[in-house]
């Protein structure tokens, strides 16, 4: 099952909060970082935050930092506030059959999400770039 553009940019988001957890982040900063647009990151962190992922301090030397240890936070919490009703339209337009099938797939993807959480996929990446 293919990662929806939104769950992407939000884990790259969260990754990035992960990484200085002591920083406040400002979405136009984050969205330099990494290549997004600034609308379409104050979004993800709306969303991030109404999931109580992230928390964000407006005005002046505010920003945004994750509101939990990375540790404490798996990419099936991500996925969840950025894009909780994928699966549902999806399954919406088509037959009693197939719903099942993908209620099945979408369990099941988001089990496999629940196993990691940000600091593990910090550790992976930040492994990656040493090598």
């Amino acid at each position: 099952m293919p990662a929806s553009k939104q769950f992407i940019t939000g884990v790259r988001i969260a990754l990035l909060l992960a990484a200085e957890p002591a920083n406040l982040h400002r979405s136009g900063d984050v969205g330099r970082r990494l290549g997004i647009n600034p609308v379409v990151v104050r979004r993800a962190l709306l969303r991030l935050c109404d999931a109580g992922i992230v928390l964000s301090k407006k005005g002046p030397g505010g920003g945004s930092q994750l509101a939990r240890k990375a540790r404490q936070i798996t990419l099936r919490d991500v996925h969840r506030a950025v894009s909780p009703h994928a699966m549902n339209l999806l399954a919406g337009k088509t037959g009693v059959s197939l719903k099942v099938i993908l209620d099945h797939a979408s369990r099941a993807y988001e089990d496999e999400l629940a196993r990691i959480t940000l600091a593990q996929l910090l550790h992976k990446t930040k492994r990656r770039g040493r090598g």
